[in-house]
């Protein structure tokens, strides 16, 4: 508002307002609900629209973009897509921080069971969403095993003393017999939907080290990209043809490997931190015209750093431990529930 002097949004950011109103009649119905005014709801843009100019006279650096154009993108999270070059049918995406997002891109609207779907327009349907347990498992795991300090403490070690303490489990000699590990710390959202399911080790026995837990949650999260990654590629009709990664857990080489391993595609890390940057900047340069597409723009922004093909001598063996990871998430979901209603004296 303050930079153009007009209030609106997009229509992927308020992807979820939108679906509602089309379900329920109008976006009012849900905003009656929760005691907030229709009105407060501004016009929803398509994302490469441009919503106007930089007003003269702003403050400070702001001042200096008068007359500058404007692009409503999207929140950070979808321009990051964008910005790893996966906003474009035939590409997997997968973003993994706090959350791990994880998703395909169609040239039509699909839909699949537990999966969002969020409408670019122009051929670029993404399916997939946020899930709650992604690097952020990392997090708990350090500090469990003594390796690192927790987030927001004073001892914390960034993200050098992370990767540094990663390295020295995953190199550390791990048992032939693994364990598995349900990732589900916070409940979880895409697929599942279910606040409570709760994380759990499977099959650890008397050899089992630090080194060997760090595998499991490496891998635990991967089986999880790899269901998701089935129901999008089942309800888009064909495989991706790789997946794009990024955020911080993109850093580390030992989980790029797995992903690709357990969901038996290439995986992509850009050369860029921030992808959110890229994917807004693809965008404002879409709109104003210094791309004929938005692909073209993610060709030229988007520029792959390291590739990492799936091994083929591990094939079977993550094949199978897949099918042990569903099976213990279908056994263990009761008791996760049961669990989660107690509540000790």
């Amino acid at each position: 508002m303050r930079l153009t002097g007009r209030a609106a949004s997009d229509t992927v950011s308020m992807a979820r307002l939108a679906a509602a109103g089309r379900a329920q009649g109008s976006p009012g119905d849900l905003l009656t609900a929760v005691g907030a005014a229709p009105s407060w709801v501004p016009p929803l843009l398509d994302p490469l629209a441009l919503v106007g100019q930089v007003q003269p006279g702003l403050p400070g650096a702001l001042g200096r973009l008068a007359g500058r154009g404007v692009v409503a993108c999207s929140n950070d999270t979808w321009a990051a897509v964008a910005g790893l070059g996966a906003l474009r049918p035939g590409y997997a995406y997968n973003i993994s921080g706090t959350t791990e997002v994880f998703g395909a891109v169609g040239a039509e609207p699909v839909q699949a069971q537990g999966l969002m779907t969020v409408d670019w327009g122009k051929g670029n349907h993404q399916i997939g969403g946020p899930g709650q347990n992604g690097a952020d498992t990392i997090a708990w795991l350090l500090p469990l095993l003594g390796k690192a300090g927790r987030a927001g403490h004073s001892d914390e070690p960034g993200m050098a003393g992370v990767a540094e303490a990663m390295d020295a489990l995953l190199n550390a000699p791990r048992d032939p017999q693994p364990a598995l590990f349900l990732p589900y710390l916070q409940g979880e959202r895409v697929p599942y939907w279910d606040p409570q399911l709760r994380g759990a080790f499977v099959g650890l026995n008397r050899r089992h080290g630090p080194g060997d837990l760090a595998w499991a949650v490496l891998e635990g999260v991967a089986f999880l990209n790899r269901t998701v990654l089935a129901r999008a590629e089942a309800a888009l009709g064909a495989p991706v043809a790789e997946i794009r990664f990024g955020g911080g857990a993109a850093s580390n080489p030992h989980w790029c490997q797995v992903k690709a391993d357990i969901c038996e595609r290439a995986v992509v890390v850009g050369q860029a931190d921030q992808p959110g940057i890229i994917g807004a900047a693809a965008a404002a340069w879409t709109a104003l015209g210094r791309y004929d597409s938005f692909a073209q723009a993610q060709d030229a922004l988007a520029r792959p750093a390291r590739r990492y093909d799936p091994d083929p001598t591990r094939r079977d063996a993550y094949t199978r431990m897949y099918e042990q990871f569903r099976a213990a998430e279908a056994a263990l979901t009761p008791v996760s529930h049961a669990l989660s209603a107690l509540r000790l004296p």
